[in-house]
């Protein structure tokens, strides 16, 4: 066995002395691929022009985090320009939970551990 085969093992196993176990791949996998599905399945107009945000409901100014929401669905759908016309971060927040998504997808397969028999050791 190469040393690069015994690295890529070793990384695929969890430490047997961890107190806190962390979640298996697919336990975050799943979930983003929803949050990444969801841009897709909502038309464009699906959320209201109305504030989404309870800071701007009950006083009308415009917390940091306003309109994130509106401009992670509009580059989910490649709605680039409107995406960043919402709030500046939003395409950023976008790339980075698809980067996440991959990487984890990617690490997933690469150990070949089928999420459905994926238990407790």
């Amino acid at each position: 066995m190469t040393p690069g085969a015994v690295r890529r093992r070793l990384a695929c196993r969890e430490p047997p002395t961890t107190l806190v176990r962390r979640p298996s791949a697919a336990t975050l996998w799943l979930p983003l691929t929803v949050l990444l599905a969801v841009p897709l399945a909502l038309p464009p107009n699906a959320l209201p022009e109305l504030p989404l945000c309870l800071f701007k409901a009950l006083t009308g100014l415009r917390c940091p985090g306003c309109g994130l929401t509106h401009a992670f669905l509009a580059a989910g759908r490649g709605q680039w320009w409107a995406a960043a016309l919402h709030h500046p971060l939003g395409p950023a927040l976008h790339t980075g939970i698809v980067s996440l998504w991959g990487a984890i997808g990617i690490r997933w397969l690469a150990c070949r551990t089928p999420w459905l028999r994926r238990g407790p050791s």
